[in-house]
Parts: structure tokens; sequence; C-alpha cells
């Protein structure tokens, strides 16, 4: 199905993204708390950062904007990267891929990323699919989930429990 195609390249960006994030990110003061001293690329990469209302463009071989990642807000917090107001765009040569959810968390260490709460990912060409929750891994490069799908696509609708690319 060229709308799930479409979604591992869309999060497989997403993960591209993520890692830019984790090395442009900047610190933020809290109240009641010391400085960290840092001494070290490493020191930095351990402190809990935040980042807030970011857009990032990825470019193809043309030129042309392939894909664009917004963002409200994204803590990095040790080995995890929480994003809220997550809106992803990819331009496909047949078609162009919007997904949209409250909520991800890219974990460094596997790579993986996990997309929560208010899933929606819509192709140009009239696909679309919504869940609450699901999840690409870094490995095997599947989304799956347990929670419930619904697919929709022209007269057609399904839905059902599950998923796995």
């Amino acid at each position: 199905m060229k709308l799930l195609k479409n979604k591992k390249i869309l999060i497989f960006l997403i993960l591209v993204l993520i890692l830019g994030i984790s090395f442009s990110k900047k610190n933020t003061k809290r109240e009641n708390k010391k400085p960290t001293e840092v001494s070290t690329a490493k020191d930095l990469l351990k402190m809990d950062q935040e980042m807030y209302s970011f857009k990032v463009e990825g470019f193809g071989k043309t030129k042309k904007v392939q894909w664009e990642l917004e963002g409200g807000s994204a803590n990095i917090i040790g080995d995890k990267i929480n994003i809220k107001d997550l809106k992803a765009v990819y331009f496909g040569d047949e078609a162009t891929f919007n997904l949209t959810a409250s909520s991800a968390v890219y974990d460094k260490i596997t790579q993986d990323i996990e997309l929560k709460d208010n899933v929606i990912g819509k192709s140009s060409d009239g696909g679309e699919l919504i869940t609450d929750y699901a999840k690409w891994n870094s490995v095997s490069q599947d989304i799956t989930t347990d929670s419930k799908v619904t697919v929709k696509r022209e007269n057609l609708i399904c839905r059902g429990r599950g998923l796995i690319t």
C-alpha cells in the first residue's frame, strides 16, 4: 500500500531530523537548579535541554524541498527526545504525505520513534490512516501498533486493531 510506504519514508525522515535536533539543542535554565559544568560535548548531550517551535526542511538531489518537519517543542532528557505537536510532510514523486501526532518520542540509542495521541497520516491521493499510537522500528523499518486503526481510501473505510507494515 502506497500510504504505508510513504509513511515509512516520512518516519525515516523524522528520525534524521531528530538526530539533527539532538546536536542543535539549547539548554534552558530551571529555577532552583544550579548550572551544570560542561567540559565536553558528551557532557552537553547528557543535560536536559528544550527547544521551542522549530521547523526543518530536507532537500532532494534537485534542490527542491523533499520533506518538512515542525514541532511545538522538543524536550531532550537523557537518551529520549520528546516532541510535542509534530507535523511532517513528505513530498513524493507520486503523492504528498502529511503526518501529525500530538507527541512523539525518539530513542537516541535504538533510533526507534513512537508516535502518540491523534496520529493521522494523509496522502494527497486520498489515503488516510488514523490511530492513537504507532512505533517505527529502526532495525526492521516496520511500523507497528496494537491500538485501534482506521484506514480510509476513496469509498472504503477499514477499522481494526493492530497494524504491521
